[in-house]
């Protein structure tokens, strides 16, 4: 006689999911998608879901930009299509504004042509040795001098002076008699005469330019021993003396073969 387990006895195949539990005892047929219910659930979400679709509230300024990129945007299309470009007013709007601006001066200091750079003293002689001596208050001349007339020797002062656009054959200086005040003028006498004079200039130095050109002469060497004094204000016209003595000295132009324009300086030491 069969005997009947207990129910402690018997092998209980228990899932925790129920729906697998009873799946197992199904035929495949009617297998139990367990998804199936999350998609009725969001079927049922989505269906309660209402599409409230309002139009954005857009001012006429916004609207207005709107329309200027869209401008901006079709016509760029075009100008590279023929490799042009567009230009700042394409962009913007068009407002006049007033733009208010302040002028500034800006004032630089005048670069003079002539500078000062130093002074000497020196005893100047023509080719022929003779000295420069004062006669009178404004003429210069050239004398044979001995013994006790050295004592009428002129002591020349020289003030050497740097260009703006430097020259090494020609040295800018002025000529002055020492303590005296009295300068070398190169000066216009009719329309192509030139002559030396002496004018006095309490402060050289403070000539610039124009005012101070009259009384710039270039020195020039020769040789070893000689030099010229070619005038600034008359380029061509240099300090000549004749080849007799007491004569004044003169400007004379290049091309003179009777007048002679060269001249020895010895430095002196003060």
């Amino acid at each position: 006689m069969a005997e009947v387990p207990e129910l402690s006895d018997l092998p209980m195949d228990i899932s925790e999911n129920d729906e697998e539990f009873y799946a197992n005892d199904l035929p495949s047929t009617m297998k139990v998608n367990k998804y199936s219910h999350c998609h009725e659930i969001r079927y049922t979400c989505l269906s309660k879901i209402k599409l409230d679709i309002r139009k954005p509230e857009k001012s006429l300024h916004s609207f207005k930009k709107v329309l200027v990129l869209a401008t901006v945007v079709e016509k760029l299309k075009g100008e590279f299509n023929n490799q042009h470009f567009f230009y700042d007013n394409d962009l913007l709007s068009p407002v006049q504004e007033n733009i208010t601006f302040r002028a500034i001066k800006d004032e630089e200091a005048a670069i003079t042509r002539f500078r000062y750079s130093k002074t000497s003293e020196h005893v100047i002689r023509d080719l022929n040795r003779k000295s420069l001596k004062l006669e009178g208050n404004d003429s210069i001349v050239a004398s044979f001098l001995a013994g006790e007339n050295l004592d009428q020797e002129l002591k020349i002062n020289v003030d050497t002076y740097l260009e703006g656009k430097p020259n090494k054959e020609k040295l800018p200086v002025t000529l002055s008699i020492a303590s005296r005040k009295l300068y070398f003028c190169c000066a216009a006498e009719g329309t192509t005469n030139r002559v030396l004079c002496l004018t006095k200039v309490d402060d050289i130095k403070g000539k610039v330019d124009d005012d101070l050109s009259p009384f710039i002469f270039y020195y020039r060497k020769v040789d070893n021993q000689h030099n010229t004094f070619e005038s600034a204000e008359f380029p061509g016209y240099y300090i000549s003396t004749s080849q007799t003595g007491g004569e004044k000295l003169q400007m004379k132009p290049e091309n003179d073969h009777v007048f002679r324009r060269e001249f020895t300086m010895t430095p002196r030491l003060v």
